[in-house]
């Protein structure tokens, strides 16, 4: 009987385990994707594109960007600008870097929108940020989704003006954190079955 109980516990810890652990590369957020139909946006050189975003896990330790976009010409672009902020193009910074263009990508039937997945590594806490994209070492456009998560909530900025515009196609994957509340409640979950253990063990 006792060991019955026993491993009727272990189940059940495991449950509770499972249902706080962190995934694994998570879709931490999703815009939507890229429409060639839409205005796409040059972010070579000085050029820049910023998107907001939600994390809207306990946090969110960031891995990859995938966003959709189009070569208007050759496809010599190799590198692209990012940043994270708390404002469109500025505020604070939590992170940045230069990522490079991967050299293999899936395209659509039309070879007009593509999806390209670079290196965003962060750790954020639960909120609202902008991602920035610019400075690409070649002709590349940024699309903008059809139904886009965000809304109007992104900014293009070309020869020092600013304009408010659709939001673009853009993933971003990583791995989410808890929110404590789940924490808690496996803390408190676990030792409640704890105590009932010790209570039928002494019985």
């Amino acid at each position: 009987m006792k060991l019955r109980f026993a491993l009727s516990l272990s189940a059940a810890l495991f449950c509770l385990m499972l249902a706080v652990a962190p995934a694994h590369a998570d879709v931490l957020y999703n815009n939507g994707p890229g429409s060639q139909f839409l205005t796409m946006w040059d972010i070579s050189g000085a050029n820049a594109l910023s998107n907001q975003f939600t994390c809207n896990f306990g946090g969110c330790n960031t891995q990859y960007l995938e966003f959709d976009a189009t070569f208007p010409g050759d496809y010599s672009a190799q590198h692209v600008n990012w940043s994270i902020t708390s404002a469109p193009f500025g505020g604070t910074t939590f992170a940045s870097g230069t990522s490079t263009l991967p050299q293999f990508y899936v395209c659509d039937p039309d070879g007009i929108v593509c999806l390209l997945d670079i290196d965003f590594a962060a750790s954020l806490t639960n909120g609202t940020y902008y991602v920035n994209l610019s400075g690409v070492d070649g002709p590349l456009e940024w699309d903008t989704a059809s139904h886009p998560l965000n809304g109007n909530n992104a900014y293009y900025m070309t020869n020092g003006i600013t304009t408010q515009v659709q939001g673009s196609g853009f993933l971003i994957r990583g791995t989410s954190v808890p929110e404590p509340g789940g924490m808690m409640l496996f803390g408190s979950g676990a030792l409640g079955l704890a105590g009932l253990l010790r209570r039928r063990f002494l019985l």
